[in-house]
């Protein structure tokens, strides 16, 4: 399985990406995870190496993680597509691109 994590801050990356190996560890799963510090990055690679699901931030330099996820949409609506972020301020407008999820930082395993 191949994970995205789009986020511009190091340490809450780092987390993820550890908590995301160590789950798929813990069930035999075979883990990839690709992180991106910028959402144009993520874009750019989306053709080529299309992740089966990306935990995107939504505050970031530049574009944001819910533009992001606006024009991932353009281009696959069935993508899983978790937030990650320390507000509950874009929650309903989450739901509106089909997130599956929303984490509130700090997550926690």
């Amino acid at each position: 399985m191949r994970i995205a994590i789009v986020e511009d801050e190091e340490v809450h990356s780092s987390l993820l990406h550890r908590y995301i190996l160590a789950r798929g560890t813990a069930r035999g799963k075979a883990i990839r995870v690709q992180v991106y510090v910028r959402a144009e990055n993520f874009l750019f690679d989306l053709e080529d190496h299309a992740p089966d699901a990306v935990f995107a931030d939504i505050q970031m330099p530049g574009m944001n993680g819910m533009e992001m996820v606006h024009r991932l949409r353009e281009k696959d609506s069935q993508m899983p597509v978790i937030f990650t972020t320390g507000l509950s301020d874009y929650l309903q407008e989450g739901y509106e691109v089909q997130a599956l999820h929303y984490l509130l930082k700090p997550i926690t395993e």
